[in-house]
């Protein structure tokens, strides 16, 4: 018998606290090497970072995306937007990536992955994709960071 657990549906999700999340004097953008190399030692001392990437879309047909163009990372109290325009942002951020001892978590990283590894040419470590954890909890697969918070 391989039953699924119930996610928490919206009206039980709208039934919790608000949360307040990150304002915006607590995110920083990060588009040089220098300030890459700041922001990553503000992030050096986390066990665990949440971790998300952004592409910009595609509009035509057959057009392949070269992103991402983005990665953000954040912990408890802060979040730094990596904009990967720059190439020694973009070696500054691949340390990070590439280090095991900070986790990077986050929700459906498989894409992610992929693009980072295409993008930077390094394989992420100390990722911990939440949506996988949740399936073999026996939840479904992709419930979203709403219905994980609710399970929380």
């Amino acid at each position: 018998m391989n039953e699924r657990l119930a996610t928490p549906d919206k009206e039980a999700i709208a039934l919790l606290e608000p949360f307040t999340g990150l304002g915006l004097h607590q995110i920083q953008l990060v588009n040089t090497a220098a300030h890459a190399q700041q922001a990553l030692q503000a992030l050096a001392g986390a066990r665990v970072l949440g971790f998300d990437t952004e592409s910009k879309p595609t509009f035509e047909r057959h057009e392949v995306s070269d992103g991402p163009h983005i990665v953000q990372l954040a912990t408890v109290d802060q979040g730094y937007i990596f904009q990967l325009t720059d190439a020694g942002c973009r070696h500054a951020l691949a340390q990070l990536l590439e280090s095991p001892s900070i986790t990077k978590a986050g929700f459906g990283l498989g894409d992610d992955r992929r693009r980072i590894i295409s993008k930077l040419g390094v394989d992420l470590q100390g990722v911990l994709d939440l949506n996988m954890v949740f399936n073999q909890r026996g939840y479904r697969k992709d419930m979203g960071v709403r219905g994980a918070v609710a399970l929380m």
